[in-house]
């Protein structure tokens, strides 16, 4: 009885670890309608939170081409239209970081790995820091008339 007790109680402490789970990471390629302006990438990663919680995405990095870039993360709840600066009710999430001319910083002090394109979004959950890093993404382009 006490060993069942014990991998009960395992199983319930392994469960609330993953209480955020990240469901599928796009790269969308957007080439504007006017050939002034240049492509860009946005990067939307969609996330499933199971229980009500609190998490503030504080940064994201992106490797594309060598470079490290610091997009402004931004928080959308599926099916709606506002942006959230947290998330802290469970349900569907998506959280996005364009490349996009004035949406982005350069990181030159970052020290990664700038062989392999790949995302890395920092943040905190329930006042624990974490990090998830994404090396693999689906690739769609998007064009605007």
């Amino acid at each position: 009885m006490k060993i069942f007790s014990f991998l009960l109680m395992t199983l319930v402490l392994m469960s609330c670890k993953n209480d955020i789970e990240l469901v599928s990471a796009t790269k969308q390629k957007v080439i504007p309608g006017l050939k002034s302006v240049g492509s860009y990438s946005n990067y939307i990663f969609k996330v499933d939170v199971k229980s009500d919680t609190n998490i503030v995405i504080h940064k994201i990095l992106i490797v594309e081409d060598g470079s490290v870039f610091n997009p402004q993360p931004r928080i959308k709840k599926e099916k709606t239209a506002a942006y959230i600066d947290k998330i802290t009710e469970k349900g569907t999430y998506f959280i996005e970081g364009s490349l996009r001319k004035g949406k982005f910083s350069l990181d030159e002090k970052s020290n990664l790995d700038t062989s392999n394109d790949k995302a890395i979004i920092y943040y905190t959950l329930n006042e624990s820091e974490k990090k998830v890093e994404i090396k693999s993404f689906i690739k769609k382009i998007k064009t605007r008339r």
